[in-house]
């Protein structure tokens, strides 16, 4: 008789609706972070046109037929800066079996280069701007940083969500 007193209460519902919620939300989120599908959104950034820090036009089609770690980053990111110095070191012990292109997400190039010119280890990666911040737009980017792993087909093998760990950088490729 207590038992189905408690079962009807309303605080008990709200209660159990509420941990329903969280647990649907967080095994959702679980499944998001890490995708392994090909993204076929990703294709129509290859057209997109980014400023290299030289002040060229890039389009991410240059790199067609190579393996790219394409990063979305801004100098707000508390992540982008380690990561960035990471994916520097993997380029640098890898050598020509892929490009790092790391795209920032709006902000000027005084900006994006004083942050940049403060890192160590990364003078191989492709520094781009995206002023209008259209790249994270079009791969529907909810989390920074967004790295994306593309083979040399052009599909995304990996579209890390988040925070990447050195095993994630290191092993996307093998």
């Amino acid at each position: 008789m207590t038992l189905m007193l408690i079962l009807r209460s309303r605080r008990f519902c709200a209660a159990a609706a509420i941990v329903g919620v969280l647990v649907v939300s967080l095994g959702a989120l679980v499944l998001v972070h890490r995708t392994r599908v090909p993204d076929t959104s990703f294709a129509s950034t290859f057209r997109m046109p980014f400023v290299s820090y030289e002040g060229t036009t890039v389009r991410l089609a240059s790199f067609r037929r190579t393996k790219i770690v394409v990063y979305s980053w801004a100098s707000w990111c508390p992540y982008c800066a380690a990561e960035l110095q990471e994916l520097g070191r993997a380029k640098q012990q890898y050598g020509k079996e892929f490009q790092v292109v790391a795209i920032n997400r709006g902000e000027s190039l005084a900006d994006a280069r004083t942050f940049t010119s403060k890192l160590a280890g990364t003078q191989d990666i492709i520094f781009l701007l995206d002023p209008d911040d259209q790249f994270y737009k079009a791969i529907g980017g909810f989390a920074m940083p967004e790295g994306m792993f593309i083979n040399p087909g052009g599909e995304v093998v990996l579209h890390q969500r988040g925070p990447m760990t050195e095993d994630t950088i290191r092993s996307a490729f093998k």
